[in-house]
């Protein structure tokens, strides 16, 4: 049976999602559906996948589960009539726990958002909280569920159900982050001396400081170890950053800068050997170039600048909470996918008629230029397996 690895999810215009198979010297289609923002389910060929559709003479926005081989389940909880959406053509954000078994998504719920948990297989959907924004992470075992919502920041305990406030000064429009061993969890709090970056190991406690910024910072763990990321911009709430830096929470001292700014995101390889930074291009057109560096932010190759697909910027405005949802590297680390359009692609948008954005693959390990995949806004690869199936 063909691995869920082994394909991509390309979402494009008009509502089209194609799930695209690797051959090895092509991609070809496995399958067509209606809807945007499709999220693998872990270890399955099946995703979360958010549509608005029509229902008599109303439209409605609902989360389906989708199956590669078939299949359509309606996700309870997720149905909202007139269709609400949370930013432009984002009815839904969903993120799976590990396991697959178990699904947090976000809607727009009246004038506020609400998270809500349903277990597969469910006929219900539980709410677990109600506020503006909210940003969920997942704990390695799927035992907790972090949700960041306005200035709090709860931990889950997906057993009992009971929630513990892990900080009612949480800051940013950022998740929290957590280690792969899920031994880690961090955050950022305003303090009168600028950001300060906090830390719990284990069971929520007392949380301790581990660095201090003068401005905003997005985090995360490179994978497999304690090493935490820490992207810092110029002021509190600045959506382009200054400055990557690295710190050895197993080694408190001052955080090595890693990656010298401006840039507006990165994410790590899977397996933490790879990290790829967007920057911005400098070509004055509002063009942006993908970056490759080594864990320890030696420089090893840069891609041809790209213009932004839609759902690219809405990505990178979120990128730390969508890397957690929508894989941009193969679970091998060894490929990365962007939207958008190269310099021969670059008509103004204005004067099309049709789609311009195209789903293209880096090379991270052998280098060269971009692979076009697809017509389309956004390519997601599959998370690592955990569960099989």
């Amino acid at each position: 049976m063909t691995e869920p690895s082994d394909f991509l999810a390309i979402a494009g215009a008009d509502s089209v999602t194609r799930i695209v198979r690797d051959r090895g010297d092509t991609w070809t289609d496995a399958a067509v559906t209606s809807g945007w923002w499709p999220a693998w389910r872990p270890g399955r060929r099946e995703y979360a996948i958010s549509r608005v559709e029509a229902s008599g003479s109303s439209l409605h926005a609902g989360l389906h589960l989708q199956g590669i081989d078939g299949g359509d389940i309606p996700i309870p909880g997720s149905l909202s009539v007139p269709p609400a959406l949370i930013a432009e053509r984002v009815a839904h954000y969903a993120l799976w726990d590990p396991t697959g078994q178990m699904l947090c998504y976000v809607m727009p719920a009246g004038r506020t958002l609400a998270a809500r948990l349903w277990r597969a297989g469910e006929p219900e959907a539980e709410t677990l909280t109600g506020g503006t924004p909210i940003f969920p992470a997942w704990s390695p075992d799927s035992s907790r569920l972090l949700l960041h919502y306005g200035d709090q920041l709860v931990s889950v305990d997906l057993e009992s159900g009971e929630q513990s406030v892990l900080s009612t000064h949480a800051m940013g429009f950022r998740t929290a982050a957590i280690s792969s061993d899920g031994e880690l969890t961090a955050f950022a709090e305003a303090s009168e001396q600028g950001t300060a970056l906090l830390c719990y190991r284990g069971a929520p406690g007392a949380a301790t400081q581990a660095a201090r910024f003068d401005g905003g910072v997005a985090l995360a763990f490179r994978p497999g170890t304690h090493e935490l990321a820490a992207a810092v911009t110029t002021g509190a709430e600045a959506g382009v950053f200054r400055d990557l830096y690295l710190l050895d929470l197993e080694h408190p001292g001052e955080p090595r800068r890693l990656v010298h700014g401006p840039l507006l995101a990165y994410w790590w390889a899977p397996a933490g050997d790879r990290l790829a930074v967007l920057v911005p291009a400098y070509t004055g057109d509002g063009r942006y170039q993908l970056r490759f560096h080594g864990p320890d932010g030696r420089f090893l190759r840069a891609m041809e600048p790209l213009t932004l697909s839609p759902d690219m910027r809405t990505m990178v405005s979120f990128f730390d909470q969508f890397a957690l949802s929508h894989p941009l590297w193969t679970p091998d680390g060894r490929r990365f996918a962007f939207g958008g359009r190269v310099l021969t692609d670059s008509i103004p948008a204005s004067f099309a008629d049709g789609q311009l954005d195209a789903v293209v693959v880096a090379d991270a390990a052998e280098g060269g230029p971009w692979h076009r995949v697809g017509m389309g806004f956004g390519g997601f690869f599959p998370p690592r397996e955990v569960n099989g199936g």
